[in-house]
């Protein structure tokens, strides 16, 4: 394949994975591999070399999802961190502090600072269409 089609076939990828992070329901890797047509370990094996770690790409994603739901102010952090997929709030609480420096408190209190988190699909976009 050429390359701009592996280009389009990862930015479909992402979009896919946003959907799910952004939909709140648990989703498979067996899941997702089955809709980009995949096995699993396939999958895995692409994930791992473009992204580092399936684990990563996903809790970066989940992490992005949860900044945009924090900035608008309208859910309490319990019901963000279930929305993006976490655990429970204390994992949200760890990765968020881990990652930026901040609780997600903190971050709610300091305002707005995303209003869209489909700017993330409007980066993917670009870097695939160069």
């Amino acid at each position: 394949a050429s390359q701009i089609q592996k280009d389009r076939w990862l930015q479909k990828l992402l979009h896919l994975l946003i959907e799910e992070v952004e939909s709140g329901e648990k989703t498979s890797l067996k899941e997702i591999a089955g809709k980009m047509y995949q096995s699993t370990s396939q999958l895995n094996r692409i994930l791992k070399k473009n992204w580092g770690t399936t684990i990563r790409l996903l809790g970066d994603i989940q992490l992005l999802f949860a900044v945009q739901l924090l900035s608008t102010g309208y859910d309490s952090i319990l019901s963000i961190s279930h929305r993006c997929g976490f655990s429970d709030q204390a994992h949200l609480n760890r990765k968020f502090k881990r990652s930026f420096g901040w609780s997600p408190a903190q971050f709610q209190k300091k305002g707005p600072v995303l209003q869209d988190f489909k700017w993330l699909k409007n980066v993917v976009t670009s870097q695939t269409d160069n």
